[in-house]
């Protein structure tokens, strides 16, 4: 198996320089406009003072806007990546019961990405990548009516992300394209009140890690 993938990679190798060649043209200085939906994963939170373990939370479908600024080398791309991110958090569950809560989660993420393009057509392109970052992660404060149940968090943490994109070339400068990525930010962690904790305590609290699918569409102009 070995030597078979060794023996293919003179010919991917080739197949690269090939295509670099035809599309050498289009390599430059690039920026991108985006905005499209965020789907989040269902999130979790442990309150160090509260013995019935973790509460489950469902964060609703939000928006998600940015900016990009890259470079294109043909086959190959780089680019730094600013996104908005947020949804609403209404409900959080705990093995005592259900609460309704008014409260919400924002990201905003700053990334750098790494793309292959793959050719369709002369005016389609196909890209993939990943991308590594930092995401500071906001969760407001959950309340129920007047009380408290968990406490607002804000910490900045590592992000990572996979990418596939699919571009229509409008003209020698201009591209428009839809795109899905999955981003995953590590678990946010902070201290606060809580509905459990005695009067004026804080509670350490644990926001597990949380994944988002963004569908975007976006608009590129080459400089």
């Amino acid at each position: 198996m070995k030597k078979q993938i060794l023996s293919f990679l003179p010919l991917l190798v080739a197949c690269q320089f090939v295509t670099a060649e035809e599309t050498q043209e289009a390599s430059g200085f690039y920026g991108s406009a985006f905005g499209g939906a965020a789907v989040f994963n269902d999130g979790s939170v442990d309150v160090s003072t509260n013995t019935s373990g973790a509460a489950d939370f469902e964060i609703e479908a939000g928006l998600s806007l940015g900016l990009r600024l890259g470079y294109d080398f043909g086959t190959f791309r780089v680019e730094g990546e600013y996104t908005y991110a947020s949804g609403d958090i209404e409900s959080l569950e705990t093995s005592t019961g259900d609460a309704r809560v008014d409260s919400d989660i924002t990201s905003n993420a700053v990334m750098l990405n790494a793309l292959v393009d793959f050719d369709l057509s002369s005016s389609v392109l196909l890209s993939a990548g990943v991308g590594i970052g930092a995401s500071n992660v906001q969760y407001g404060s959950m309340e129920d009516g007047a009380i408290t149940a968990v406490d607002a968090v804000d910490e900045t943490v590592f992000s990572y992300q996979g990418i596939i994109r699919a571009s229509y070339l409008l003209s020698e400068n201009a591209t428009l394209g839809v795109s899905y990525r999955y981003l995953v930010t590590d678990d946010v962690k902070g201290s606060g009140v809580v509905a459990t904790s005695s009067p004026g305590q804080r509670s350490d609290l644990n926001f597990d890690s949380v994944g988002v699918s963004l569908f975007e569409i976006f608009f590129s102009y080459e400089f």
